[in-house]
């Protein structure tokens, strides 16, 4: 304890008396410190207190997500756009609240956030508790980890206005009624050989082929529609073993006429070697056919496109390459979302030739076709943006082993036991 002035100081010599005034001088120090640093700490808490109500009430929606798409922080505009309680939705992937043909949609946004270095602007379909869809448009800002922490992604909801929302049902109705229509259109093409009359055997047994053909991929289009509807994310699959090759040429065959009617050459590649794999064959002559139509659809009158099958080590490759033009980098993922019909960075996709007519549910259903085989399918621009590839590999379905051949030996029967 320091004894200030008086007798006791006068007692002490001239350097104790120094020492005691330093350290009277650093305790004056000290305690102006500490006021400085609770003065400064008050205030703190108070900016902060400030920030996190005006974060609380802002009249955008405020959420900030992790690599997983996992929901760390939102504020109350955030999850009444949500429609759920903020305290429920905190730790929650945000994927559980989207309709079931948005997950896609979120799972490219948040590819292109990893990789972006400025905002990215995406839509989002929200399923509401009382069964209808929200559409909301999300922007999401990419945030550099400190040291080993989580890649964070601030983001900003604001609800699509009523008039854009309906006009992005309207575009799925009409995306869903092109898909259904592409069968009906190669069946009716076929009708119409067959009443040409003079049809010799030959025309009449691929005719029937194809319709039928034809009728399985519509009725996978019906089943794929209900699946969706009632929020199924697993299409029904039958799996054989079957060839890829085989898938392949009953589509062609199929399309021909429609192709025929577009002015493009259409041309299956001979089968090199087998392509083995364990499919469902209806299925896969459906991966075809919608690639198909997506070729055919961008080739220019007067182009081609070419279909070729291949086994590749432990897989099987189908290619669809049409000399029609590319995709933006940036939207190769985006065209396999359903009902996709807004770019990246706010840009219509109308912008780049490809999607003029919009894509939809045809190229989303190949994917999941694929995956659900344990596949994987992506696309790509030819070099010198000459033509766009779609390319799906598939696991190759390995031979049945060869007996093994019995020696004389184990030819031998050994005597019964007496």
């Amino acid at each position: 304890m320091l004894v200030r002035g008086g007798a006791a100081n006068d007692a002490l010599g001239p350097e104790a008396r120094q020492r005691i005034h330093e350290l009277e001088a650093r305790q004056l120090e000290l305690e102006m410190q500490n006021r400085t640093l609770r003065e400064a700490q008050a205030a703190l808490e108070e900016s902060r207190a400030h920030y996190v109500e005006l974060y609380d009430h802002a009249p955008a929606g405020q959420l900030t997500l992790d690599e997983r798409g996992v929901i760390r922080e939102l504020n109350l505009e955030a999850a009444a756009l949500l429609d759920r309680d903020r305290p429920r939705l905190l730790g929650m992937p945000l994927f559980s609240v989207l309709a079931p043909w948005q997950e896609r949609a979120l799972d490219a946004h948040l590819g292109h956030c990893r990789a972006a270095e400025e905002p990215v602007t995406g839509e989002l379909g929200i399923s509401l508790p009382d069964g209808r869809t929200r559409f909301v448009e999300i922007v999401s800002a990419p945030r550099r980890s400190v040291g080993s922490g989580p890649r964070l992604f601030p983001s900003t909801l604001s609800p699509v206005d009523h008039a854009r929302a309906k006009g992005l049902k309207g575009s799925a109705i009409d995306v869903v009624a092109h898909e259904l229509r592409a069968p009906l259109g190669a069946m009716q093409l076929w009708l119409q050989a067959l009443r040409l009359g003079g049809a010799g055997e030959s025309l009449r047994a691929r005719a029937l082929d194809a319709i039928e053909s034809c009728l399985k991929v519509e009725l996978s289009i019906v089943e794929d529609l209900y699946a969706l509807s009632r929020g199924r994310r697993e299409l029904h699959l039958e799996p054989r073993p079957t060839s890829l090759h085989a898938a392949a040429r009953a589509a062609v065959e199929a399309f021909a006429p429609v192709a025929a009617e577009r002015s493009v050459t259409v041309k299956l590649a001979d089968e090199v070697a087998p392509t083995p794999t364990m499919g469902d064959a209806a299925r896969l002559q459906q991966v075809v056919a919608n690639l198909l139509a997506n070729a055919t659809k961008f080739a220019p009158e007067g182009g081609h496109v070419t279909v070729s099958t291949r086994a590749v080590g432990a897989n099987v490759i189908l290619e669809v390459v049409d000399d029609g033009p590319g995709v933006a980098a940036g939207l190769l993922d985006a065209i396999f979302e359903p009902f996709r019909q807004y770019g990246l960075h706010g840009r219509s996709m109308e912008e780049t030739p490809r999607t003029s007519e919009g894509l939809g549910l045809g190229l989303a259903i190949v994917r999941q076709i694929v995956e659900q085989h344990g596949g994987q399918v992506k696309a790509s621009n030819e070099p010198g943006h000459r033509g766009f590839r779609m390319t799906v590999k598939l696991p190759r379905l390995a031979p049945p082993p060869r007996p093994r051949a019995r020696s004389l030996r184990e030819g031998r029967r050994s005597p019964p036991a007496l």
